[in-house]
C-alpha cells in the first residue's frame, strides 16, 4: 500500500516558511507599535521640561489715565512663551474668577507675540481700576500651566 502525503522534509520546510512568515509579520506590527509608542513618550517629555522652565510673575498693578487697571507681566521662566499666535489669545486674564479679555498697553503688539525669558508686556485688563479702600483679584494663565495671582486693593494710590 502506498500513502500519499507530504515528505517530511516538505513539511519542515514549510513550517519554516510559515514561522519565518510569522515572525516578520510580528516585527512589522512591533516596529510601528514601538516607534509610535517612543514618540509619544518623548512628546510628553519635551511637554513636561516646557512646563517645568516656563514660569510668569505680576510684577505689579497700576490705574491708567483712562481709569484702567494695567498690569506688568514678566516671563520669569527659561523659555519663550507664546501669549498670541495668528490672533488668537493664549494668555487667560481672570477677574475674580471670571474670564476677562485683556488688550496690550503698547498698542503696537497683536498677532503672533511672545514673551522671552525676563521680559515684560503691559497689559490693560479691561476692568475699572477699584475705588479705594476696595480690592480686585486677577491671575493670568499662560502656556505650559505656568500662572500667577494679584491681590490690587487700592489705599487711595495709583498702584496696588
Amino acid at each position: 500500500m502506498m500513502s500519499k502525503g507530504i515528505t517530511p522534509v516538505v513539511a519542515t520546510v514549510l513550517l519554516m516558511l510559515i514561522a519565518v512568515a510569522a515572525v516578520g509579520s510580528a516585527s512589522v506590527f512591533l516596529e510601528g507599535t514601538i516607534t509610535d509608542l517612543q514618540d509619544g513618550l518623548e512628546n510628553e517629555m519635551e511637554e513636561e521640561e516646557m512646563i517645568e522652565a516656563s514660569d510668569i510673575r505680576i510684577d505689579r498693578a497700576y490705574n491708567s489715565t483712562e481709569g484702567y487697571l494695567l498690569t506688568d507681566v514678566s516671563n520669569s521662566g527659561s523659555v519663550t512663551l507664546t501669549i498670541e499666535e495668528s490672533g488668537n489669545k493664549l494668555l487667560n486674564l481672570y477677574i475674580d474668577g471670571a474670564p476677562v479679555d485683556w488688550e496690550y498697553v503698547n498698542s503696537s503688539m497683536g498677532g503672533d507675540e511672545s514673551i522671552n525669558p525676563n521680559d515684560v508686556v503691559s497689559f490693560n485688563t479691561t476692568v475699572a481700576y477699584p475705588t479705594s479702600g476696595n480690592s480686585v483679584e486677577f491671575s493670568f494663565n499662560a502656556p505650559y500651566q505656568s500662572s500667577d495671582r494679584y491681590i490690587c486693593f487700592n489705599e487711595g494710590g495709583n498702584f496696588c
